[in-house]
């Protein structure tokens, strides 16, 4: 059901749905339930969170904004524009109530290098930890200057997700080869067959 190629968390939380231009066209988080399989399918471990009746009604509106803002904040940065005022303000506020609800544990890796500290959400975070964890990717995102330079958009049609260019030439057009791409590769085949 959900597809995972922008190349960080939050911009796989953003291509929930798709756009044409300033329209949103597809929406793939109807409910609760679909952002709980999102974020399962994401591998998040605040996912149970959701899934428990304990998950705020409001959660589901509250993702929506969130990807909203995310969707301002880094459509622009994919074009090498700046984002608006408001929408620098609005990630800000975000990024604020994240932090507030972070905290810090440390846990100890699988493997014999000593234990590090992980930044953790309770499950009575506002976001359930989920949209928390989304931020938090962005954040990294938006403080990397190589992966922001390499920040596209779709250019299939009716598409407008974004993703991380990580081809060895940089030149990727597409969220991905088999829908958008050969779907823009088979009209212009038709169109050189028609001798457009």
């Amino acid at each position: 059901m959900f597809t995972f190629v922008g190349g960080a968390l939050c911009l796989d939380f953003v291509n929930t749905s798709s756009w044409n231009g300033e329209a949103e066209i597809k929406e793939w988080l109807t409910d609760a339930a679909a952002l709980a399989g999102w974020a399962r399918a994401a591998k998040l471990p605040e996912a149970r969170a959701i899934s428990e009746e304990g998950a705020p009604a409001s959660l589901i509106n509250d993702a929506k904004r969130l990807r909203l803002v995310l969707r301002r904040l880094l459509l622009p940065l994919a074009h090498g524009h700046e984002p608006s005022e408001a929408a620098l303000r609005a990630f800000e506020r975000e990024a604020k109530r994240t932090l507030s609800a972070a905290q810090l544990s440390p846990r100890s890796r699988e493997t014999r290098e000593s234990p590090h500290l992980a930044l953790v959400w309770p499950d009575d975070a506002p976001g359930c930890g989920v949209l928390e964890r989304v931020t938090w990717s962005a954040l990294a995102l938006v403080r990397s200057r190589r992966r922001l330079h390499a920040l596209r958009e779709c250019e299939g049609d009716a598409c407008g997700w974004l993703f991380v260019d990580t081809s060895r030439n940089h030149l990727r057009r597409w969220c991905e080869m088999r829908t958008c791409g050969g779907a823009a590769k088979a009209r212009a085949f038709r169109a050189r067959q028609r001798g457009e």
